[in-house]
């Protein structure tokens, strides 16, 4: 959509949330359905609390994710998203878990049918839309809802995802259910060349470029950075409440609602 109209369409708060609420939840029919047709019922009982007491990584796409880094988390349980599979031509890591919701990701079927990695976890909102080749793909049900100022956290990813204005938020629920005791973040630079305002519009920060690797198209890029502090602080809040500890290893960047790390000491 032209940034234009896009401009409009998001003026229009209310009317835009309730779109998206709709188009999100009734894929929770096409879910059940898969839910029973795959037996999720055993596989998620075999996820839950599997990685007790362990630690991972959530990678983000910033643009200040070097390959260096990454190349020193091999051994670690990491999460990847959307396009972290640009990076690989670069680098031997390769995460654990790969995470992908949106379907107008450039992300292609092909592209995550050849993703090196343990398991890929699939939005049914992406899965409905998109002919998944992965046999081993795992999905989960994407829930909205209509607040954009209070985000839930589920505590049951084989029932629900939360949605929210970041695949990273995808990964920090899944990562809960696991059952991981520390989580770290990489990446996370929390700032967009075009960003949403509070009052819905769309504004251009200066900012550079957003991601690791060149954005095609910048202006199709926009950030709901003041709806994903609110997802990162349901996570905080969450992660307090249940001992799991959580410190954002970002070198640089604008996100400040997890307490910083320096990663040099975390991985030698």
């Amino acid at each position: 959509m032209d940034l234009k109209y896009r401009k409009l369409f998001y003026r229009f708060k209310p009317l835009h949330q309730a779109l998206r609420c709709i188009i999100y939840n009734k894929g929770v029919f096409f879910y059940k359905r898969l839910y029973k047709e795959r037996g999720y019922d055993a596989l998620y009982a075999n996820l839950k609390n599997s990685k007790k007491g362990k630690r991972c990584f959530l990678i983000g796409n910033g643009p200040s994710l070097k390959v260096e880094d990454l190349e020193r988390l091999a051994g670690e349980d990491c999460f990847g998203a959307n396009e972290i599979h640009r990076i690989f031509s670069k680098t031997t890591w390769r995460p654990l878990y790969y995470v992908i919701a949106d379907r107008y990701s450039k992300s292609t079927p092909e592209e995550i049918r050849d993703i090196d990695c343990k398991i890929v976890f699939l939005g049914d909102y992406y899965w409905r839309y998109n002919t998944v080749l992965r046999k081993d793909a795992i999905c989960f049900h994407e829930h909205m809802g209509y607040s954009t100022d209070h985000f839930a956290f589920s505590n049951d990813i084989s029932k629900m995802i939360v949605v929210a204005p970041t695949v990273s938020y995808f990964s920090m629920q899944i990562s809960a259910y696991l059952g991981y005791s520390e989580v770290y973040l990489l990446g996370f630079d929390h700032s967009y060349s075009f960003e949403i305002d509070k009052k819905g519009r769309i504004i251009e920060t200066g900012k550079g470029n957003t991601h690791f690797y060149q954005d095609e198209k910048v202006k199709d890029i926009i950030g709901n950075v003041r709806g994903m502090t609110k997802a990162y602080e349901a996570f905080k809040k969450y992660a307090d409440e249940h001992g799991i500890v959580v410190k954002n290893a970002t070198r640089g960047g604008k996100l400040e609602v997890f307490e910083r790390v320096d990663f040099d000491t975390l991985v030698l």
